[in-house]
């Protein structure tokens, strides 16, 4: 019923995406060889030798976060600055052998916290800081969840599964923990931050949900004009399959099969506009 649902009609149609989005001036390729590295304003460039599994800039681009993975089952994890320039490395064993980390920087530029991933669901993070030319772990984060993003003095994590939390920041005390109970099950996709009040998440059916950052309840779910979820036999799902944050606007991504090719349509969503459906939606 969409009289049941947040409501999206106005959005920009978008012919496609830009191939880099919030990278700065930095052009970044992986391959199975490295990293490749260039600045496209000073046209300097470097590269970054061996498995890299993840790599994330901090929040002002002044380093590069980069892990690697080695042959004795461990990992490195190294802050690089602008010239290429390894300031600190630190190792860490790869307890599910599994080969899977994730990075995501910190509101401040010497932060970053690693989540070492099994490939089912439990995790374990680490929240890291650069001192000086050391990398220190300072904490390690509730088991099984990964940090998304700050909201102030607290912190967002989730667990993929069906778990949403509210922790302190920087010492990542739990404050709230919250059982997704509403989403019939399925996992969680993404998660990204609508405004301060707001967030929105994917269900692994590419179900979108509107939820509180306070109370960590789920708001409605969210439906695009004209690319409403389907229902196929005891499926309930969505063909929008990924979302992209920018500073502004949300950029989602729909797919459809037409004459057995797939193809894809890119809508722009406003931040703001999605935060006023919200709070009409409460009202």
């Amino acid at each position: 019923n969409l009289y049941t649902m947040i409501y999206i009609e106005q959005y920009q149609t978008l012919t496609s995406i830009p191939e880099k989005l919030n990278s700065g001036d930095k052009l970044m390729t992986l391959t199975d060889e490295g990293l490749s590295v260039k600045n496209t304003k000073t046209g300097k460039e470097y590269f970054i030798k061996g498995d890299v599994l993840h790599y994330e800039e901090s929040l002002n681009h002044t380093y590069l976060w980069c892990a690697l993975y080695n042959e004795n089952e461990t990992f490195t994890l190294m802050a690089i600055d602008e010239n290429g320039k390894t300031i600190a490395s630190l190792e860490m064993e790869d307890p599910f052998g599994a080969a899977s980390l994730w990075l995501t920087h910190l509101p401040k530029e010497n932060e970053v916290t690693i989540s070492l991933l099994d490939g089912a669901g439990w995790s374990e993070s680490y929240y890291i800081a650069l001192e000086g030319n050391e990398l220190r772990i300072y904490q390690k984060l509730p088991d099984s969840y990964i940090y998304m993003f700050p909201l102030g003095n607290r912190s967002l994590l989730t667990n993929f599964d069906d778990r949403l939390m509210l922790a302190s920041y920087p010492d990542f005390e739990i404050l709230k923990e919250k059982l997704l109970s509403d989403t019939d099950g399925e996992g969680i996709l993404n998660i990204w931050q609508v405004d301060e009040h707001f967030g929105i998440f994917s269900s692994t059916q590419g179900i979108w949900y509107a939820f509180s950052l306070d109370t960590l309840e789920i708001i409605s779910e969210c439906v695009i004009k004209g690319y409403e979820p389907i229902t196929e036999g005891e499926y309930y799902y969505s063909h929008i399959a990924a979302l992209i944050p920018t500073p502004d606007k949300f950029l989602f991504e729909h797919w459809s099969y037409q004459d057995k090719k797939e193809e894809s349509q890119w809508f722009a969503v406003d931040k703001a506009y999605l935060s006023t459906l919200i709070q009409k939606y409460l009202n």
